[in-house]
């Protein structure tokens, strides 16, 4: 499933607002929740962070964030610079974290980040029943050096390099 969500851009602030773009299949099954950048500065080092809402059970495939428009650089981010985590309520999002590699595994969820394309790839466990995310469970990825489980995250993306209009996909 698809959706993208519209960002606004400051002359040096990233503004955030979104849309959910009209799919009937998509709005059945992702809501867009929130997305945030710190520090909201042009070209920056940034931590960022996505909540959105699976309104149906997650247990299977991808979830893939395309970043091409919103950073510049991919840095040296990798597995120990992501937490990925879902929670009953856009509060408790950190509640239930789950485990991550360089490659899916038993109850694992595999991480890739393509420098080339920007683009993240959390791939669902290849044995996983206490990997599934329940529906209508809030989600967050978090990336940079805001990042706990496992360890404490050294790398961050970097914000794009001009501001304006930039656009955030997801697909589920």
């Amino acid at each position: 499933m698809n959706f993208s969500v519209r960002a606004q851009a400051a002359l040096v602030l990233f503004l955030f607002s979104f849309s959910l773009l009209p799919a009937s299949a998509l709005a059945a099954r992702v809501q867009a929740i929130a997305y945030a950048v710190n520090p909201a500065t042009v070209s920056a080092s940034a931590n960022h962070s996505i909540l959105f809402q699976a309104k149906t059970e997650i247990s299977s495939g991808t979830i893939k964030l395309y970043l091409s428009n919103l950073i510049s650089d991919t840095g040296s981010v990798g597995v120990t610079d992501i937490d990925f985590s879902y929670g009953a309520a856009p509060a408790s999002a950190d509640q239930n974290q789950l485990a991550l590699a360089a490659s899916a595994g038993n109850a694992i969820w595999g991480v890739a980040v393509d420098a080339s394309t920007k683009i993240l790839t959390l791939t669902y466990p290849t044995v996983a029943a206490s990997a599934s995310i329940p529906a209508s469970q809030y989600v967050k990825i978090s990336i940079g050096t805001h990042t706990y489980t496992g360890s404490a995250g050294a790398s961050r993306f970097a914000n794009a390099a001009s501001a304006g209009s930039k656009n955030i996909s997801l697909t589920v």
